[in-house]
C-alpha cells in the first residue's frame, strides 16, 4: 500500500499501487471526492491515434502497460482503441509463444507418489465399482429428490388433459408438481385406487425419431417408464403431445382409457 495525501483536507490515507498508477487515489473519502471533482476537474486527456498505434501495435504493449505509460486507466485505453477501430488482442494472442510455469518441471518423488495414488492406472478397477449404496446414502438421495424443484407451470397438453378429465369426470389427480413419486419417477397423473399412472410425453424429449438429443435415457422412454412402474404393480398410459393437441384428442383419451378397463363416468 502507498501513503497518499488528500488534496482537499490534507489527511493521509493508504491506497493500492494500481489506483495510483491509474491516476486515482487523490481523495481520502467520498465527501472530499465530491468537493474535489467540482473544484479540481481532471478528465483524462485524449490519446492520439499515432501514439496508440506505436505503443499497442509496434511495441506490442498490453492495454494495462499502455495505460501505465500514458498515465490513465485501462478503460480509457480500451475506449480509444474502439474509437480508432484498432482491434484489441485476445488472451490467446497475448499468451502465444509464452511458456507455461510448469513446462519442463519435474515432480518430486513424494509428489509423484501422491499423484500416482490419487489417479487410476489403465486396467485398474475403481474402488466403488459394484459396491452397493448404504441405507444412509439412499436416504440422502430420497431427501434430495423430495427437495428437488419441480416446474410449477403446466404444459399445453397437460392443460388439455385436465380439461378432458373435468369434462368427463375422470378420477385422475394431477401430480406433475412433485406431489407423488414411484420408483424415483414423478408421474403427471395418477389414480391411487386403480394404481394407474398417466404420463404426457413430448416427442422432442421422449421419442427417438423427433428428439434433438443424441440418445434418450432408457428410463425416459415409454418402455423404460413402463418397466419401472411394473416393479411396483402400477399400470401406465402414455399420451403424446401431438395426440392431445389434435382436434379429436377427447376421443383418443376416452378410447384409450376404455381399452384399459378404467372405471369412470362417461364411458
Amino acid at each position: 500500500m502507498i501513503v497518499r495525501c488528500c488534496k482537499i483536507c490534507g489527511k493521509q490515507f493508504l491506497s493500492h499501487p494500481y489506483r495510483v498508477r491509474a491516476g486515482k487515489a487523490q481523495f481520502c473519502s467520498r465527501k472530499c471526492s465530491a468537493i474535489g471533482n467540482i473544484h479540481y476537474p481532471n478528465p483524462p486527456k485524449p490519446i492520439s491515434k499515432s501514439r496508440l498505434i506505436q505503443l499497442y501495435i509496434h511495441k506490442k504493449l498490453t492495454q494495462r502497460a499502455v495505460a501505465h505509460v500514458i498515465g490513465c486507466s485501462q478503460a480509457h485505453v480500451w475506449n480509444h482503441l474502439k474509437k480508432y477501430g484498432i482491434k484489441s488482442r485476445t488472451t490467446a494472442e497475448v499468451n502465444r509463444g509464452r511458456k507455461s510455469w510448469n513446462k519442463g518441471r519435474k515432480a518430486s518423488k513424494a509428489e509423484a507418489e501422491r499423484l500416482r495414488a490419487m489417479g487410476f492406472q489403465k486396467g485398474q478397477t475403481p474402488w466403488n465399482k459394484g459396491k452397493p449404496w448404504s441405507i444412509a446414502t439412499l436416504e440422502k438421495i430420497r431427501a434430495a429428490r423430495r427437495n428437488q424443484k419441480i416446474p410449477e407451470f403446466k404444459t399445453k397438453p397437460e392443460l388439455k388433459l385436465i380439461e378432458i378429465c373435468k369434462k368427463n369426470c375422470l378420477p385422475l389427480e394431477y401430480t406433475g408438481d412433485g406431489a407423488f413419486w414411484i420408483g424415483g419417477i414423478n408421474p403427471d397423473f395418477v389414480n391411487h385406487r386403480e394404481k394407474l399412472a398417466v404420463e404426457v410425453f413430448g416427442r422432442v424429449f421422449h421419442d427417438p425419431k423427433y428428439t434433438f438429443k443424441k440418445e434418450i435415457p432408457f428410463h425416459q422412454t415409454e418402455n423404460g417408464r413402463r418397466r419401472i412402474f411394473e416393479k411396483y404393480d402400477w399400470k401406465l398410459i402414455v399420451f403424446w403431445d401431438n395426440e392431445l393437441n389434435s382436434e379429436d384428442s377427447e376421443q383418443i383419451v376416452l378410447q384409450r382409457l376404455k381399452q384399459r378397463e378404467f372405471p369412470h363416468q362417461g364411458i
